[in-house]
């Protein structure tokens, strides 16, 4: 065993994120940009020499690499120690390596993947507690890291990517649920922006209300524009950004939204631009600049949350969707591919620092398309939900029964022009009608309407355009036509029908 050559010339720990800690504290109780830590070194099964020794390296880390790499090692650590059953570790060696290797399943194979660069340098540094035996071992085995690219290569249906189908109704549910105040606009904006970029959680949680800009354009009309703080790069929290475009509806309402945070919060900070975009709580742990800012975890449980209130079933699974970011960023990835993207354009997409992850993506590209037709629809559709509206008799039944114009026609689909139902909308949606109608919680078909011609409508364009053109501008209105299929689903019901 080596014998403790250096200690600590400071008793403070100056955290590489910002921020200090008390080496002789115990828990290490820290409050980062946008993460929370919490070392509580009795609870490593070690004794004393080594948890000093362990204290020592994990200053180290702190303060030379990030608060998320030093909260992985001790995470592991505390797998590792716990580990042993023969009392608390006095010093670790090669036999006891083996046997914790031993214990990892395949999948799991990277947590002493993790601890062995944290092993190699707690021992060089000179701290007492690892044998030379253990790093010998360290520097002559393989240790097989985390499976990355599975989830997308296998179209795992919990944690890969999203379906163009499954898309669609989040898309579409996060629309209905904003409209009916069951969304607030902060949920609505943060799950748009996940949707349309895909960064990670700490990315979000790091942005500020003056990343999000709005300038007039050459033609008088507003350009919404956004920065995103840049995630696994060297350096400070918010060094780096990316500048992208935001959609102008949606811009429109995170503008709205970043107004209302500076508004509501404006007397927690001198400056109000510096307000964090979604805020948490406001409390003296903060640390500088970072005042409010939710951590990573806050962010996937508002997340988590907006899977709750959207509720929107799988027919993959038959369950529940879960929504996560990483899944949002398995499905731009997977659609960039589809769309024909190299592997720099997909890397840069995803903010990634090189290529080496992006190819799952390109091996991946025929496993997402969903294949429709009419029999496939009739099983799935119970299933998607797609159909928000209220079927009734006739016009005499509808919200709108005295105004005419709220009839649906279309003579493209039925050159009869019979009625597929009304719209209860007191207002002009600008949408193309009936295709958009049967998604729309305001749509009021007939119980006798020619919904069966708006599916064979629906299911000729999309072997049409399956045949000619990109497969995903085929599946854009899978939703209408699984939607279709339910409102028919439902007459046949009333009418003692049945689907075939």
């Amino acid at each position: 065993m080596k014998n403790k050559s250096q200690q600590r010339s400071s008793k403070k720990i100056n955290i590489k994120d910002g921020g200090t800690i008390d080496f002789d504290a115990d828990p290490w109780n820290f409050r980062g940009p946008t993460l929370k830590v919490n070392f509580t070194f009795f609870d490593l099964n070690v004794g004393r020499d080594l948890r000093e020794s362990v204290k020592n390296t994990l200053a180290w880390y702190l303060e030379n690499r990030s608060l998320n790499h030093s909260k992985s090692i001790y995470e592991r650590l505390k797998h590792f120690t716990r580990f042993n059953k023969n009392g608390p570790f006095e010093s670790i060696t090669d036999v006891d390596l083996i046997n914790f290797k031993s214990s990892l399943d395949e999948s799991h194979q990277w947590y002493l993947g993790t601890l062995r660069g944290f092993f190699k340098k707690l021992y060089r540094s000179g701290f007492p507690g690892v044998e030379e035996s253990a790093i010998h071992l360290l520097e002559q085995i393989k240790i097989k890291g985390n499976k990355k690219g599975e989830a997308v290569r296998t179209a795992d249906p919990n944690i890969g990517s999203y379906t163009e189908i499954e898309s669609q109704t989040l898309f579409r549910e996060i629309k209905n649920k904003f409209h009916t105040n069951e969304v607030s606009l902060k949920e609505f904006c943060l799950f748009w922006l996940f949707l349309a970029f895909g960064m990670r959680n700490i990315q979000y949680a790091q942005m500020k209300v003056c990343d999000i800009k709005v300038i007039e354009g050459g033609d008088g009309t507003n350009v919404y524009t956004i920065s995103i703080p840049e995630a696994k790069k060297r350096g400070l929290p918010r060094a780096t950004f990316l500048e992208m475009r935001l959609d102008p509806n949606a811009g429109i309402y995170i503008h709205q939204y970043a107004n209302e945070v500076r508004e509501q919060y404006s007397k927690q900070l001198a400056n109000p631009e510096l307000l964090p975009l979604f805020p948490g709580e406001f409390n003296k742990n903060d640390v500088n600049g970072f005042d409010g800012h939710l951590t990573t975890s806050g962010i996937a449980y508002i997340l988590k949350g907006i899977e709750r209130k959207l509720d929107v079933i799988s027919p993959r699974t038959g369950e529940r969707i879960n929504i996560s970011a990483v899944r949002f960023r398995r499905t731009i990835g997977t659609r960039a591919a589809e769309e024909g993207h190299g592997l720099l354009t997909i890397a840069a997409l995803l903010n990634h620092t090189d290529t080496q992850n992006a190819s799952v993506y390109i091996e991946a590209t025929s496993t997402i398309i969903d294949k429709i037709d009419k029999a496939i629809a009739f099983k799935i559709a119970p299933l998607a939900q797609a159909f928000k509206g209220k079927l009734i008799a006739g016009p005499s039944q509808a919200s709108r029964s005295e105004d005419p114009t709220s009839i649906i026609r279309s003579p493209k689909i039925d050159p009869s022009c019979k009625p597929m139902g009304n719209c209860g909308e007191f207002g002009f949606c600008n949408l193309m009608a009936p295709i958009a109608c049967y998604t729309c919680s305001n749509f009021e078909p007939w119980l006798d309407g020619p919904h069966e011609k708006v599916l064979d409508f629906l299911l000729t364009e999309r072997e049409r355009l399956c045949g000619g053109s990109d497969p995903r501008i085929a599946a854009i209105n899978d939703q209408t036509i699984l939607a279709v299929t339910q409102v028919i689903q439902i007459c046949n019901k009333q009418l003692g029908y049945s689907d075939e």
